[in-house]
């Protein structure tokens, strides 16, 4: 699961170009944004997407090691909007 949404954030990062980063280890996912994240936290909770930010610029969520792809996506998905919505 970790390298099916390492795929998916690294599309996710050739269309958003204030992502700087991507970092997969296992299913941790960090995100490095080129500005603070707080809004996008806050808009993805909102969302019912468990995201916090750590060091200002980095998103970072740590699902389950049971999640299923269909929960993934729906994660990612979530994600993409949000960002679409707060830096596009």
């Amino acid at each position: 699961m970790g390298a099916y949404a390492k795929k998916e954030l690294e599309t996710l990062k050739s269309q958003i170009k204030a992502i700087k980063d991507i970092r997969v280890a296992g299913l941790m996912v960090g995100i490095e944004l080129d500005r603070p994240g707080a809004e996008i936290v806050a808009a993805c909770r909102a969302r019912g997407l468990i995201i916090n930010c750590t060091n200002d610029t980095v998103l970072r969520f740590v699902p389950a090691l049971n999640i299923k792809k269909s929960e993934m996506k729906k994660g990612i998905g979530i994600l993409r909007k949000v960002l679409c919505e707060k830096i596009s």
